[in-house]
């Protein structure tokens, strides 16, 4: 897949084309990025997603206490990769950008800058100041500047409208099976292991303190998670714990630690990828190191079952 930032996109290209944040890159999205890819197929043209970063909300400073994105930007770029997007054109989220008239962004961006041929978009796609215009609006606009202009209908799964706030929704209660069935993927976060009390290794439990790589990267609730560690181009059953390690602290600050299952190496300073399986249980306080260590062995014996399938 060819990236492109914006003004630096060339204009020769003449792709079919959608546009939207798509965090997640789930399976809503995919029944638009579907038709783009057939229709640039039938057409013999590129496909292409024209997204924007960073997350507008970002930018215009709404409610932004509380936001978490599915994936960072490296992820969505391998994502769209992976499911065969031809063209990525990334366009800076800004307060002017904000400010553009859907006519403004439609002729300046779409038709003269990254000349597109067609514009597919989702069932609740609107855009401009405001999200101002719907997808009537938006046919007029192709109308006008000779874009044509489709629309896809919503992408149910279980009659459920699958969407990004919902896979959201979805991680913080750490429904984590739900969550990826939606997605159609493991969901996952990188990071950087780093140095811990090594509290685990007491206990026959040795774990890798993760450091993650985006403050903004959305984690599930707290628990206890079986997982798949990718680490130095290998995978790894892992057990995950996600939590203020009430046994042993008291200072409540949440700590991501895996115990990769038989594995003994010395990784500090290395970056894993987590891939999240299916959640446990809850965070819970015991008496003792011995008690958490029975239960630990119990949620070894768990995690080994949950990832049988994988080798």
């Amino acid at each position: 897949m060819q990236t492109y930032y914006y003004p630096d996109i060339p204009n020769n290209q003449n792709p079919i084309a959608t546009t939207g944040f798509f965090d997640g890159v789930h399976q809503g999205h995919h029944a638009v990025l579907s038709k783009v890819m057939a229709e640039a197929a039938r057409q013999q043209k590129k496909s292409c997603v024209i997204t924007f970063w960073p997350h507008p909300r970002m930018v215009l400073n709404k409610e932004t206490e509380d936001l978490y994105l599915l994936t960072t930007l490296n992820e969505k770029k391998e994502l769209l990769a992976k499911i065969g997007i031809d063209l990525l054109y990334i366009i800076p989220f800004t307060t002017e950008f904000a400010q553009l008239s859907p006519e403004t962004f439609f002729k300046e961006y779409l038709r003269e800058k990254l000349n597109i041929a067609k514009l597919i978009i989702g069932y609740d796609h609107h855009f401009g100041h405001d999200r101002g215009t719907d997808y009537s609006g938006i046919k007029q606009l192709g109308d006008t500047y000779g874009i044509e202009v489709e629309k896809v209908e919503a992408n149910k799964l279980d009659f459920v409208n699958v969407s990004s706030t919902k896979i959201r929704e979805a991680i913080k209660e750490g429904s984590i099976t739900l969550v990826n069935a939606l997605l159609g993927y493991m969901y996952s976060f990188n990071g950087k292991v780093v140095e811990g009390l090594r509290l685990g290794t007491k206990i026959g439990f040795p774990t890798a303190n993760i450091q993650i790589d985006d403050l903004l990267k959305l984690l599930p609730r707290e628990g206890v998670y079986a997982v798949v560690v990718t680490l130095r181009n290998n995978q790894y059953k892992g057990m995950l714990n996600i939590g203020s390690n009430p046994t042993v602290s008291d200072d409540f600050r949440i700590k991501i630690e895996v115990n990769i299952l038989d594995f003994s190496k010395n990784i500090y300073g290395e970056e894993v990828k987590i891939e999240m399986v299916e959640r446990i249980r809850d965070i819970e306080k015991y008496n003792s190191l011995e008690e958490l260590a029975e239960q630990l062995k119990k949620d070894e014996e768990v995690t080994r079952f949950i990832l049988k399938k994988f080798k």
